[in-house]
């Protein structure tokens, strides 16, 4: 609930095409043991360079709430946490006390901020693309850290691909895969959403880029 009202969840991505379902893997009436994470990508990065390694989700966890190290056991070890945190509030602070619900609805992955944690629908947590979800995860996180400044991340005073906290989750998406090797193409691919316009996209990556380059000034 939002201001006494329903707030529909934000769909994000989802690549079942390229991901392994986990239905066919499953004993009747057992419970699926979590996967290892695996410490590189399945195969190419979409530009064609060699994989670089990245934390892998790991899969087969039960609905309900879970830490955010339980689902990317490796991610204290990612540059990305630069970005999702602040001098003041590390990144590391923040993935250590964040928390993923785990629910059996449609949609991909939002954030609760009454809880406060990062919600993440079965399907997408089952069968989405590994890469995909890692940086879906690192954007949430983003918007975390957002949330213990005070901030209100579904600020709706800005249309979604101009939001000034979606632009800083985003970019924190992007610039980790860019230096996983994505190429603009699959960049774009990435930031593309089903309720934005392709402008609206072009507009998304340009505000992206002037926020990353006003952190190197």
């Amino acid at each position: 609930m939002k201001n006494g009202r329903q707030v529909p969840p934000r769909p994000r991505r989802a690549r079942p095409a390229q991901a392994r379902s986990m239905a066919a893997d499953r004993p009747a009436g057992k419970a699926v043991p979590p996967e290892p994470a695996a410490p590189v990508p399945a195969g190419p990065t979409p530009s064609g360079h060699q994989p670089v390694p990245f934390p892998q989700p790991c899969r087969g966890l039960p609905d309900g709430l879970h830490p955010f190290l339980a689902l990317l056991p490796e991610v204290l070890s990612s540059p990305a946490l630069r970005l999702v945190g602040t001098d003041r509030i590390p990144g590391h602070e923040v993935i250590r006390s964040a928390r993923v619900r785990i629910v059996a609805e449609r949609g991909f992955c939002w954030v609760d901020e009454t809880t406060p944690c990062i919600v993440l629908t079965r399907p997408y947590y089952e069968s989405g693309d590994a890469l995909d979800l890692y940086l879906d995860l690192l954007h949430e996180a983003t918007h975390l850290r957002q949330l213990l400044e005070g901030r209100d991340v579904w600020d709706e005073s800005f249309p979604y691909h101009r939001r000034p906290t979606e632009i800083e989750g985003y970019a924190v998406a992007v610039a980790e895969g860019r230096r996983l090797g994505l190429d603009a193409k699959a960049i774009r691919a990435h930031v593309t959403n089903p309720w934005m316009t392709p402008a609206q996209v072009t507009e998304l990556l340009a505000a992206i880029d002037d926020f990353l380059d006003g952190l190197r000034r």
